[in-house]
């Protein structure tokens, strides 16, 4: 069914080892590809991509003269030539059994899902990025050497999370925010309290093999996620009430600093839901930020946790409305 493509790793490995193009066709042949995501994954500036691309393909991969991103992007491409053969077995044997983990892939996102969301536009793409793995609104993208890493059924657990986002993407209404709105940026990380907080019900990334450091971490901060729930409010309502007028760049840092916390929060609170309320009650909330918000505080009032204040649903109301584009 070809939903799986390993073709960007391929053609890259390719490029480095031919002989017969010039550098200039290299390049062309890179740019505005799948492969040229790269250099925003690694956040190389445009003024170094030449000289990635020069380290590369005349294999010697120096580092010399380059920032710390772009030369992490050279060693990483390096790691991903040396490790060719590894990536050649693992796709010898994902690729004959596309079908059989695309429904093991979707059975599990849907547990999660209304029955409406759809899969159109999920397919995967293997490209270099640092040990992750992502959506955008087109599709999703994996690093393949930590692909590798997890091997084949962590592949299966990371596929049913991305699968859960394109799953919501196809019933939920898209948030048109604004990147230079400093409430924005807050506002969003409650929309990612909803949007992860569930589709790590499906799959959690800190349970993948080799994650041991990001298990400590997740559940760590979902012990004490009630602190971190407080600090986002404080800056919401802080933003609100006009308390950072003179110092707006000290609330986006501090806004900034929550965005590894917001993924375990929004765990907790989805844990909260089911336990209280089954999960049906959880699944209705999908794609729905500002009811997922509200049922956590109904589980949160019946077992003494956190709660938000009614300012703060005040201006979600609007927030959270406001901004939304069909």
């Amino acid at each position: 069914m070809g939903w799986i493509h390993f073709e960007p790793v391929f053609v890259l490995t390719e490029l480095i080892k031919s002989r017969g193009m010039s550098f200039e066709d290299k390049f062309e042949t890179i740019e505005g590809s799948t492969i040229d995501d790269m250099f925003n994954e690694f956040q190389v500036n445009e003024g170094e991509r030449e000289k990635v691309l020069k380290a590369i393909f005349e294999e010697n991969f120096s580092r010399e003269g380059l920032s710390k991103d772009a030369s992490e992007l050279v060693s990483y491409i390096e790691s991903l030539k040396e490790k060719e053969r590894e990536i050649l077995s693992f796709a010898a044997e994902i690729l004959p059994e596309e079908e059989t983990i695309w429904n093991e892939v979707i059975e599990r996102a849907r547990e999660y899902l209304p029955e409406n969301a759809s899969f159109e536009s999920f397919e995967l793409f293997f490209t270099p990025m640092p040990r992750n793995a992502r959506i955008t609104p087109r599709s999703a993208y994996c690093d393949p050497l930590f692909a590798l890493e997890v091997g084949k059924e962590g592949l299966i657990s990371l596929c049913s999370h991305l699968a859960h986002h394109i799953g919501r993407g196809s019933i939920a209404k898209e948030f048109d925010f604004n990147p230079d709105s400093i409430n924005d940026l807050i506002v969003e990380k409650f929309v990612f309290l909803e949007a992860e907080g569930i589709a790590n019900c499906v799959s959690d990334a800190r349970n993948l093999p080799t994650m041991n450091k990001l298990k400590e971490f997740r559940d760590k901060i979902e012990d004490e996620f009630s602190g971190y729930l407080d600090i986002l409010q404080e800056l919401y309502l802080g933003y609100h009430r006009g308390e950072y007028k003179g110092n707006l760049e000290s609330l986006k840092e501090k806004a900034w600093l929550l965005n590894s916390f917001i993924v375990p929060a929004g765990c907790r609170m989805a844990f909260e839901i089911e336990k209280a309320f089954g999960r049906e009650a959880l699944v209705k909330t999908v794609g729905k930020p500002l009811e997922f918000l509200k049922l956590y505080q109904k589980a949160a009032e019946e077992n003494n946790l956190f709660l938000f204040e009614e300012e703060t649903f005040e201006y979600l109301e609007e927030d959270l409305q406001g901004p939304q584009i069909s």
